[in-house]
């Protein structure tokens, strides 16, 4: 049986793992398991051939992933553990569900996905790395090369050009094509119908997301994409919350701070 070892990517809904997951696959000596698994199994052990690593992700928060070594996470297990701020994160999720928020994806579970998050990063567990969504992308992604040059990963650059790759998200989805000389928002998905230039609806989910882990690997955060219930916004402007939201370092939305002045 291989023994490479494993690197799990989780952390809050709609916050990067999927792209982190994505960009590491791109790495010569890692394996990735294309779909969304809580806890390596020998199939994908298995299917990693040769590999030094295999990568899988999480979109959430398990109690479990800090509680090692167990048989689901050994001794060796690599993780990486990343939040987003949840003005961004949760208009994301709200537009995905039109607002049928399921479990796990609540603005109460962002906040204590963030205080584990903070309490983590604050701690000497040597095996989880912590890192924010937004500071994935400064200075040609200056701090996710720290990290996994930390991990001991040999890569270059060329694993940040998203658009070059054939990413796989959701099984049957489909796969982009990343034949077409068109430029990267023209490419388009190998599906009867959809031709260049289109864009799968939002609420598409599994051609949706096949579309958007093949776009250009950069911060989507923005003020114009803002979609929060007032419920949410109230509870995020809770001083609790405010205090791990800040102590992350985060602000609340210039758009937002007009609306709550008025």
């Amino acid at each position: 049986m291989n023994q490479a070892k494993h690197i799990r990517v989780f952390g809050h809904p709609h916050s990067g793992t999927s792209i982190i997951k994505s960009i590491l696959g791109h790495i010569d000596e890692v394996y990735e398991h294309p779909y969304e698994i809580e806890n390596i199994t020998p199939d994908i052990i298995n299917q990693s051939v040769n590999a030094k690593y295999i990568v899988t992700k999480w979109p959430f928060v398990s109690d479990n992933f800090f509680d090692y070594p167990t048989p689901e996470t050994p001794k060796d297990t690599i993780q990486i553990f990343v939040i987003r701020n949840p003005f961004y994160a949760l208009s994301s999720i709200n537009q995905r569900f039109n607002y049928n928020i399921h479990a796990g994806h609540t603005a109460q579970d962002w906040y204590k996905d963030a205080a584990l998050f903070l309490k983590t990063s604050q701690s000497s567990q040597s095996n989880i790395y912590c890192i924010k969504y937004e500071d994935l992308f400064p200075d040609n992604y200056a701090k996710v090369k720290k990290l996994f040059n930390q991990i001991g990963l040999n890569f270059t650059d060329e694993i940040f050009n998203n658009i070059k790759r054939n990413n796989v998200i959701v099984p049957g989805a489909g796969k982009w094509d990343n034949v077409s000389p068109l430029p990267g928002p023209l490419r388009h998905v190998e599906i009867s119908g959809y031709g260049p230039g289109f864009r799968p609806n939002v609420k598409d989910h599994g051609h949706y997301r096949t579309w958007q882990i093949n776009q250009e690997f950069k911060n989507m955060n923005s003020d114009d994409k803002l979609d929060l219930s007032n419920e949410q916004i109230e509870y995020l402007c809770t001083d609790k919350v405010q205090d791990i939201f800040k102590q992350l370092g985060y602000e609340i939305p210039s758009v937002l701070r007009v609306r709550q002045s008025k």
